[in-house]
């Protein structure tokens, strides 16, 4: 049975900070192997960490290696040869340890450890003769609010790594009900703005001015397309949490990809 493709992305892009980190002395992966994955692959991309320093990549896109590394959402990145967004590769490394959940996919948890996202960088650059440049576009953007009448969220009880996740199903157990639940664990209104930017396709902005850490499910009712949930999505925001998005413009940082090459396989 095929695997549903799953994002892989992992935090939100905020500031330029993020975008820096190639100026910084990067780290590197110890062993790295790199092949392109065949044209009947089953399984759909992902990438797994393990406590051991392990990095496990299947089947990804180098936009989508390219998202992870750098902590952006796939809609902020821009240019790159036709392949870099659908040839797939499957990259396994070896690094020093790192303080994470080897059960937790990357793409679920909160953020990458940064030292895993420098050897990532730098293992683009050398496998892939990866350049990249940044810029700042002023672009149409959501605005994560609070309604007049203030939030509807309860402060967060769950011991579990912070998280934002939709779930496509019956939350009633009855087939003939289908519908999504957007689920949060410890999750912050930073965390939630991200999750919804891979929603929605196009950036969302934390302006709710809400601290801390909370628990929360919110059932909508879900279309064929993305698009079409969208109106479901916010108005569920609003009624169950009350949160709201509201259309704006501002500036929003974008990555250019200036050149990248097939990697040779080893």
């Amino acid at each position: 049975m095929r695997r549903p493709s799953i994002l892989l992305v992992a935090g939100l892009l905020s500031g330029a900070s993020a975008l820096s980190e190639q100026d910084l002395e990067s780290p590197q992966f110890d062993v790295t192997s790199v092949r392109q994955s065949g044209p009947h692959h089953e399984e759909g991309p992902g990438l797994w960490l393990a406590a051991d320093g392990r990095l496990d990549a299947r089947n990804c896109t180098l936009k989508q290696l390219i998202q992870t590394a750098y902590h952006v959402e796939s809609f902020r990145i821009q240019g790159g040869p036709s392949w870099s967004a659908s040839d797939r590769f499957t990259v396994q490394a070896k690094g020093p340890l790192v303080p994470i959940n080897e059960r937790t996919p990357a793409q679920y948890r909160r953020s990458i450890p940064p030292e895993v996202r420098k050897m990532l960088q730098a293992m683009l650059a050398d496998r892939f003769k990866l350049t990249l440049r940044h810029e700042t576009q002023e672009r149409s953007l959501l605005a994560l609010t609070a309604v007049s009448e203030g939030p509807r969220l309860k402060p967060s009880r769950i011991a579990a790594d912070p998280s934002v996740t939709f779930t496509f199903g019956s939350a009633h157990g009855n087939r003939a009900d289908v519908s999504t639940l957007l689920t949060g664990k410890r999750a912050d209104m930073t965390l939630l703005a991200h999750a919804l930017a891979q929603r929605f396709r196009r950036p969302v902005i934390d302006r709710t001015g809400i601290d801390g850490s909370y628990d929360f499910e919110v059932e909508f009712a879900d279309q064929v397309t993305q698009a079409d949930a969208a109106p479901y999505l916010s108005r569920a925001l609003k009624t169950q949490l009350g949160l709201k998005l509201e259309t704006q413009k501002g500036p929003v940082e974008i990555i250019v990809i200036n050149h990248a090459e097939k990697p040779t396989e080893n």
